[in-house]
């Protein structure tokens, strides 16, 4: 499983998502687009609503969560377990 956020500095639900995921030992991958050109030009590509975004790539395919939806990404997390 990969996780994978798109987020942006000044974001207080990005903060939150990545502490909740440290939290619980989720490895990810962050994609700051205020700080990385490449990052803002993914996020603008797929056209992405809005920070937090969070993309799960598991064993169903990838999962997207906007926003910090605790429950949704828990039940995602859970569903990709090894």
């Amino acid at each position: 499983m990969e996780v994978i956020i798109y987020t942006s500095d000044q974001c207080g639900y990005c903060r939150a998502l990545k502490d909740w995921l440290s939290s619980r030992s989720v490895g990810y991958k962050e994609k700051n687009i205020m700080r990385d050109q490449e990052a803002y030009s993914e996020f603008l590509e797929q056209h992405l609503p809005g920070t937090p975004y969070t993309l799960i790539n598991g064993k169903q395919g990838t999962k997207r969560v906007l926003g910090f939806n605790a429950g949704r990404l828990e039940a995602l997390l859970l569903e990709n377990q090894p």
